[in-house]
């Protein structure tokens, strides 16, 4: 998928992404759903493509070729574009808590929580 994004994006080409999300009465109903922490290193991966000019050495596969690791570091522009997302009030970056592909944990009347920036930028640190 990264290489296929820097391809289309030399070209000045911008898809969408979809996840799979099986139906339960359709024909792939029984097939299982995608894993989330896949689902959001792609995106990630996109997003910092398109928008930030990441190239091939910024990310790290595994021998099967899964994405295990984006070479971000402390680079702000990922806590700075996050800080974009139309969840976000009053300057607060908000998250919404995954439960599911396709569902987030509700808590109380909210389903979106405010961290604060260094907070992000430590678990960015960390998880890419």
């Amino acid at each position: 998928m990264v290489d296929l994004f820097i391809r289309l994006c030399d070209r000045e080409i911008f898809p969408y992404l979809f996840c799979f999300n099986p139906e339960p009465d359709s024909r792939l109903g029984h097939e299982p759903k995608s894993s989330i922490t896949r689902w959001r290193r792609i995106q990630l991966a996109k997003h910092l493509i398109e928008l930030e000019g990441f190239r091939w050495d910024r990310f790290e596969f595994d021998d099967d070729g899964f994405l295990i690791n984006i070479e971000a570091g402390h680079d702000d522009r990922v806590v700075e574009a996050m800080a974009l997302d139309k969840k976000n009030r009053g300057g607060a970056i908000r998250i919404a808590p995954v439960a599911d592909l396709g569902r987030v944990e509700v808590r109380g009347e909210a389903w979106t929580a405010a961290v604060p920036a260094e907070v992000m930028r430590a678990a960015v640190a960390e998880a890419v």
